[in-house]
């Protein structure tokens, strides 16, 4: 029989024992999988940061900015699956409308990464990746900026597209602006996909992953 103080001494171990499990869940290749204590479900090393569209957990990192912002009323959703999100809707012109958005936010990344490679599957059919950046001081002060890069897709074809964030053109408020600060990695918050269009149509890109690197 055990006595109190053997016992005492076993749930101390125990506890230690349970501490001492990694915050990381998986190591893989030198990348690690923050997936502890709900924080979000990316991986990052010292040369890349990739978000995984896959991972179903998450969903509350994702928001949806359609054009009802402006009066439109063109519908646009993200379903996520565990193969892929999809990014899919319908544009409407009614009230100067003609776009659909969505963004997920993202943990802080490196600074000097330099490139974004996309992992997509769409339907042939022209689409902005955005990333909105905080640089928290300059002219444009705490004002959050909007930088983006179009891409085409290829019907019913996975592509992988890599894109240098020197690249990607700022826009403040709807209205492209030349003397935006520089884009760099450190700063981004958010990114997300932008389809707009001239006329009434309906939309469809597949989402598996993003990856920052240098």
């Amino acid at each position: 029989m055990l006595t109190s103080r053997v016992l005492t001494k076993v749930a101390i171990v125990v506890i230690f024992t349970s501490l001492a499990r990694p915050l990381y869940a998986q190591e893989t290749g030198g990348i690690r999988s923050v997936s502890a204590m709900g924080l979000e479900q990316s991986e990052q090393s010292a040369n890349n940061y990739m978000i995984d569209f896959t991972n179903q957990d998450n969903r509350h990192l994702w928001r949806v900015s359609n054009d009802n912002v402006m009066g439109g009323i063109s519908k646009g959703a993200v379903v996520l699956t565990s193969k892929k999100t999809r990014f899919s809707g319908t544009i409407s012109l009614e009230n100067n409308g003609g776009f659909s958005a969505v963004f997920h936010k993202v943990d802080v990344i490196d600074a000097d990464l330099t490139q974004l490679s996309l992992d997509i599957a769409g339907d042939g059919q022209r689409y902005q990746v955005r990333v909105i950046a905080n640089h928290r001081k300059g002219s444009f002060g705490e004002e959050r900026i909007h930088y983006f890069h179009e891409f085409d897709t290829q019907e019913n074809k996975r592509q992988t597209l890599t894109f240098n964030l020197i690249d990607f053109q700022a826009t403040f408020r709807g209205r492209k602006i030349d003397n935006a600060p520089a884009l760099s990695s450190e700063d981004i918050e958010e990114i997300g996909f932008l389809f707009k269009k001239n006329s009434e149509d309906d939309f469809t890109l597949d989402l598996f992953s993003a990856t920052f690197s240098n």
